[in-house]
């Protein structure tokens, strides 16, 4: 029952720091988890959709919606494959 129970913290801590880092980059425009993409660009500006969808565990047309939204947000221009 630990494990269970050790789980469910860890699972409502990073739900609280998505929600909080959510409120303060709305601001800029980002909504939720859409800032995540940012980051992984940002550390690594050769980055590909594919490592993206990789990485986020996610099908590559989640990252082209994505990439278009952090492209329009940021002007940050992303390569594709």
């Amino acid at each position: 029952m630990r494990g269970i129970e050790l789980g469910i913290l860890i699972r409502g801590i990073i739900v609280n720091v998505n929600l909080f880092i959510s409120s303060k980059v709305e601001n800029h425009g980002f909504k939720h988890c859409q800032y995540e993409y940012f980051l992984h660009i940002f550390s690594s500006p050769d980055i590909n959709q594919m490592e993206l969808a990789r990485l986020k565990n996610v099908e590559k047309a989640s990252v082209t919606k994505a990439l278009k939204i952090v492209d329009d947000l940021m002007d940050v221009k992303t390569k594709t494959i």
